[in-house]
């Protein structure tokens, strides 16, 4: 149960998703009563509706609260065990006689519940910084957006098996309908978010000029010094060869009548990146995402440019900086992509900015006993919706 667990916490926002996304049919409408969530009270003794966090001037119910933290645990514990199973990571982490995650363990230097706390943290001011965001510009739910999240309620309801397979759903993850509806409004408001960021009298438009702020269009030839299949480095005198050849294809680059085509046939013909046969013209990338010394070198340039030879751990690059603006014209995929991205970035820095206050009441918290009290109810609702054998 507790490898699928994340999965089904995670269906709260996923499902939420599903309807007004599209021109989907809307599900005929069903009489669904709300439930009062029992999952956490019967754990804590904490009411599911009291406010227990304040993010900023936003009051977070302890259902809510206790929701994320039970979302971030389970994911925690999902991918440790699969790292551990597949790749023998965080064997620290892991209790030997029972294969289970050690919640007492270290992880990332602290504690692995303090991290987990943290991180339960910083999505929920994430999700906070959605809804103070669109209240501050404007943009909450409309008319469609709150017949679409009726619609998601009930395509949820269609998919988890008809009323009373989810309102056990409901119960699993702690939640009753008003927050799961505050679940499903987030996806709605961060969308209401995006489409400001495409209009001009929007405070967080983002101009054409900017893209570039935000992304890098650029190419490249990688002479690698390095085995590409195992990462074991060559011999130094094979990686003097290896910069020989990467400074000779510059200088016919630079040499030549048209040096982009130049360029575009070397390296079709000498770079050992595994990913030119996808990108055969380059990446478009955000900060963070390429090597170091590529990013570097490549934001040092205009477009059509080329750098000098460039070293990094793979080898001898030579980038070539391509005119992102040109690219998205032909992409809005990208586009959108790049406009995510930098709406992302808003909302962190709104996040940054939220005070974050916890009642008194959550300091009495045994947080690695409140886990394992919650699993064991998971599972004892699971075990009442299985058929009899």
């Amino acid at each position: 149960m507790k490898k699928i667990l994340s999965i089904l916490l995670a269906a709260a926002l996923l499902l939420t998703t599903m309807a007004g996304c599209g021109g989907q049919k809307e599900p005929e409408a069903k009489e669904i009563p709300d439930i009062v969530p029992t999952m956490f009270q019967e754990i804590t003794g904490i009411p599911h509706d009291k406010t227990v966090v304040t993010v900023s001037s936003t009051e977070v119910p302890a259902e809510l609260y206790f929701y994320w933290v039970c979302y971030v645990c389970s994911s925690l514990e999902y991918n440790i065990l699969n790292d551990y199973s597949n790749y023998g990571m965080y064997g620290g982490c892991i209790d030997r006689e029972t294969m289970s995650v050690d919640w007492n363990s270290e992880y990332a230097g602290i504690p692995l519940m303090e991290y987990a706390l943290s991180q339960a943290e910083g999505t929920m001011k994430y999700y906070m910084s959605i809804e103070e965001l669109a209240e501050d510009l404007d943009a909450g739910l409309t008319t469609n957006n709150l017949v679409d999240i009726e619609a998601s309620f009930q395509a949820a309801m269609e998919e988890m098996g008809g009323k009373e397979a989810f309102l056990n759903y409901l119960q699993m993850l702690g939640i009753g309908r008003e927050t799961f509806d505050r679940l499903s409004a987030s996806s709605f408001l961060y969308i209401n978010l995006l489409d400001l960021v495409f209009r001009e009298e929007s405070p967080i438009y983002l101009a054409e000029e900017d893209y570039n702020k935000y992304a890098t269009y650029a190419d490249h030839i990688l002479i690698a010094n390095q085995d590409m299949r195992t990462g074991e480095a060559l011999p130094p005198t094979q990686s003097v060869e290896k910069y020989q050849l990467a400074d000779s294809l510059l200088e016919q680059i630079l040499a030549a009548e048209d040096p982009q085509a130049k360029f575009a046939e070397l390296a079709d013909e000498y770079s050992d990146d595994p990913g030119r046969e996808q990108n055969p013209t380059g990446y478009i990338y955000t900060a963070g995402t390429m090597v170091e010394e590529f990013e570097m070198a490549a934001s040092q340039l205009l477009p059509g440019e080329f750098s000098d030879v460039v070293q990094s751990d793979y080898g001898f690059h030579i980038i070539l900086r391509r005119d992102l603006l040109e690219a998205l014209k032909a992409d809005e995929t990208q586009k959108l992509e790049i406009a995510r991205e930098y709406l992302d970035q808003q909302l962190v820095q709104k996040r940054s900015a939220s005070e974050v206050v916890y009642d008194d009441c959550l300091k009495e918290i045994d947080w690695v006993a409140f886990y394992e009290d919650y699993i064991e109810k998971v599972d004892a609702i699971a075990a009442g919706m299985q058929p009899a054998q």
